[in-house]
């Protein structure tokens, strides 16, 4: 590997002059990267590539039983959420997990109702609790959630804006419950799905796609809990008459929703009567809806059902509440037969973000970003970065030192020292761009610290790899570990040995044997 020669110069000066001139090419290309060693070309540079195999773990469809959409990713696209629309690929691998006694489900068979008014999209998320479907502690964009809910509305009713005092919505939400399906889940059950348990077509994917790439088709959830049987679910929305304003808004819709929705489960506590009347609104001759008509100017609904018979499997064009009855008994009585049960509720903490299920901190990371909303871009040319300051005074400056990954992250290094003349600084880029060049034959660059601060990922402190014992798993995946400071990266195809161009490095460095459990006590950085 030959190095640019532009480090030539650097010789000549520290033994002859202190001619600031010379490096014009460092001093004056703030910002623009200075190549100090270029790729060496017998290393394949391959930034993704998966593995060869049958596709079809990632298919989904009505073949599945509804045990086994535990584990499997789910997307927050289509609302209302709790739908088989937005079940997506499997995530752990359900065989193993039920071999080992994860998979529970028991029958439950009772009926819920409940509704709720809001007078603009931020009261919805308070009264419908969907977020509380999330396992507790992890932080998300309360936006997500409403996204989705308000495009429906739109859809739906097309004025639903809710920015004006005399616009209200509402929801109400009839559960003929069955059957609770659950993946049992810990901390330390979650450390063994990691290790042994998760779907190979999942971890060849979420390690060799790019991030973006990879939740757009998987998701950002994981689906632990739910419930199954049928659901009806209507949505309201309505104009309060102004003379009314002296009441809450979402008072008036909640009564009104409640007065319009009549069934009577005659079930006992633990049974449901099928046949019961269900009906929602009023026909013309209803006498008793005038008191609740009056404070609106209009106020129109429409429904979906899951699960049954298909009488409305998507949201029909809205009717008005007061002039348009809807009988769901023939729908209710449907759902006797189990065969006709579908997916229509996600349990509390029912859903698990899809980073959980990683072990390494930076890929988490990114695709805990990517359910924020933010895009980490495409994958890139990794190279060694040497951070040039673009201004210095004192002693003891620092050269900090990044590997900038695929990903394009930077993971820190470590930092180089020069004093405050342009000899020193030239003399430890010198040094610094040596030292590396032994370990990566990838290009060596000198970089501005915009460059740095403006990436997706800059917060990482990585392993010295020179420190660093080889452990290599069962599945052949690598892991770099520095033993005494509890820091790694790991390699999970052997194609990227090439990518950051550290095979012959690599297979100099000593090895050693671990336990699989102990990998949780380090800081694990993805290659």
């Amino acid at each position: 590997m030959k190095l640019i020669k532009l480090l030539l110069p650097i010789l000549v000066i520290l033994c002859a002059c202190n001619e600031k001139n010379e490096f014009d090419d460092i001093n004056n290309k703030v910002n623009v990267p200075t190549v100090l060693q270029e790729r060496d070309p017998n290393y394949p540079l391959i930034l993704s590539k998966t593995k060869e195999k049958s596709r079809s773990g990632m298919a989904t469809g009505t073949t599945l039983s509804h045990d086994e959409y535990l584990g499997r990713s789910f997307h927050l696209d289509n609302y209302p959420y709790d739908d088989e629309i937005n079940l997506g690929y499997a995530v752990v691998d359900f065989s193993k997990a039920s071999e080992k006694g994860y998979i529970i489900s028991h029958g439950i068979n009772r009926s819920v109702t409940n509704y709720f008014a809001f007078s603009d999209y931020d009261h919805y998320l308070e009264k419908s609790k969907i977020t509380n479907t999330v396992t507790s502690g992890f932080k998300i964009n309360l936006g997500f959630f409403s996204f989705g809910h308000k495009n429906t509305m739109t859809e739906v009713f097309e004025s639903a804006t809710l920015t004006n005092k005399t616009q209200v919505g509402g929801e109400a939400n009839i559960y003929i419950q069955s059957k609770v399906h659950e993946l049992q889940y810990s901390s330390n059950i979650r450390k063994d799905i990691i290790l042994y348990y998760l779907n190979d077509i999942f971890k060849d994917e979420v390690y060799n796609t790019p991030t973006s790439e990879f939740y757009k088709n998987y998701g950002g959830f994981v689906l632990k809990k739910f419930i199954t049987g049928g659901r009806a679910t209507a949505l309201y929305y309505g104009q309060v008459k102004e003379s009314y304003l002296f009441e809450s808004t979402e008072t008036i819709m909640n009564e009104s929703i409640d007065a319009g929705i009549k069934y009577k489960d005659k079930g006992k506590k633990d049974s449901i009567d099928f046949s019961a009347d269900l009906e929602f609104g009023w026909s013309n001759n209803d006498g008793n809806s005038t008191e609740y008509s009056e404070k609106f100017t209009s106020l129109n609904y429409s429904i979906q059902t899951v699960g049954g018979i298909p009488v409305y499997p998507a949201f029909p064009a809205p009717k008005d509440l007061f002039e348009t009855k809807i009988d769901l008994s023939s729908w209710l009585s449907s759902l006797s037969d189990p065969a006709n049960h579908a997916l229509i509720r996600i349990y509390e903490e029912g859903l698990v973000p899809i980073s959980d299920f990683i072990l390494e901190r930076n890929l988490s990371d990114r695709i805990n970003k990517c359910i924020q909303g933010f895009n980490p871009g495409n994958l890139c040319e990794p190279e060694i970065c040497i951070l040039y300051p673009e201004v210095y005074w004192g002693r003891n400056i620092l050269l900090p030192v990044y590997l900038h990954t695929r990903n394009n992250e930077y993971i820190f290094l470590e930092n180089g020292q020069f004093s405050d003349n342009d000899i020193s600084r030239n003399a430890e880029i010198f040094r610094l761009s040596t030292k590396y060049s032994k370990i990566f034959k990838t290009r060596i660059v000198t970089i501005s610290e915009e460059s740095v601060s403006s990436s997706f990922d800059t917060d990482y402190d990585g392993a010295k790899i020179e420190d660093c014992k080889v452990f290599q798993a069962n599945d052949g995946t690598i892991y770099l570990l520095d033993i005494e400071n509890k820091q790694g990266y790991s390699i999970h195809d052997d194609y990227l040995l090439d990518t950051y161009a550290i095979r012959d490095y690599v297979n100099s460095l000593p090895t050693i044997n671990v336990n699989m459990e102990s990998l949780f006590d380090y800081d694990i950085l993805a290659l």
